[in-house]
């Protein structure tokens, strides 16, 4: 059993080292966009000149952010697990190298980037709850001075509408319970675009994409095509990620830029949405990826 779930840890490693770089580089530009205006700033070079100067900030622009954190730290740990360097840094095998047996200055130099690696893995350790962190904050929304003053009014209405001579505590207490009420039912309301939104999103991931995936592998396994995996595990691993729903990493992108950090709440909605919808549906498509791939 132990086997099985190692294999499949690691087939999913190896679909992460390349999903995780697309997403923070054509992902990101596709959320936020990558292009960017160039200034001819008066040097006589006419159209020409100012569109060669906006394709050059557009590639300036375009490489500083896609060298970002996440997709360096993926590239730097791809890098040490397929280079001897696993053998120093990451340790627990049979052919892990210890310090002491290098000369005193490699060991030295060994012993530093192992202090590095441990503490990335500590800095990593803390991207999950991070991510779920920028998630849940990005439902808080910051009233603007104008709805901060609607709101306190309404309040003082709601108070004065109620019994305050007599049961002010009480009155107090239920305008608080219902705010909390009228909170809980702002979740679940949901504007036509977002309700479209959330359909087509749903339909593609929960019924589209899974059926095309099962019919495909199927197919391939039919006419012993060299594409269909030897291991069937390989093929489960693929179509439980098609049905999956999509990453919490993309209300991270978008908190990334002033000018799409407004989306951050619609778009962490859907995600929510999305996640409460895929317990049912990924749960009846790994029964049947199960059968089809057995």
């Amino acid at each position: 059993m132990s086997c099985f779930v190692y294999r499949i840890a690691g087939y999913i490693a190896l679909y992460l080292i390349g999903w995780s770089p697309a997403l923070w580089t054509f992902g990101y530009l596709l959320l936020t966009g990558g292009g960017e205006k160039g200034v001819d700033g008066g040097n006589g070079l006419g159209k020409s000149g100012s569109k060669w100067s906006s394709v050059f900030a557009t590639c300036r622009k375009i490489i500083r952010e896609l060298i970002n954190p996440p997709l360096v730290g993926i590239c730097l740990g791809t890098l040490i697990g397929v280079t001897p360097l696993r053998h120093v840094l990451i340790g627990g095998t049979a052919s892990s190298i210890a310090p002491d047996q290098l000369p005193a200055e490699l060991a030295l130099i060994a012993a530093v980037a192992k202090a590095l690696f441990e503490l990335g893995v500590l800095i990593g350790g803390a991207a999950l709850p991070g991510q779920t962190l920028v998630l849940a904050s990005s439902f808080v929304k910051i009233p603007s001075p104008q709805e901060a003053e609607a709101n306190a009014t309404r309040k003082q209405n709601q108070l004065l509408l109620c019994d305050s001579a007599t049961h002010p505590q009480t009155t107090t207490l239920a305008v608080k319970a219902r705010e909390l009420v009228e909170r809980a039912a702002s979740l679940f309301k949901m504007g036509e675009s977002d309700l479209r939104a959330l359909l087509i999103a749903g339909v593609t991931r929960f019924a589209i994409l899974p059926a095309i995936g099962v019919v495909g592998f199927i197919a391939l396994r039919l006419v012993n095509s060299p594409w269909y995996p030897t291991d069937p595990i390989v093929a489960l691993v693929v179509l439980t990620m098609i049905c999956m729903p999509s990453a919490q990493n993309l209300v991270l992108l978008v908190n990334l830029r002033e000018e799409t950090r407004h989306l951050a709440p619609r778009l962490a909605g859907l995600l929510l949405r999305m996640y409460v919808l895929a317990i049912p549906f990924v749960t009846a498509w790994l029964t049947v990826f199960t059968a089809a791939m057995a």
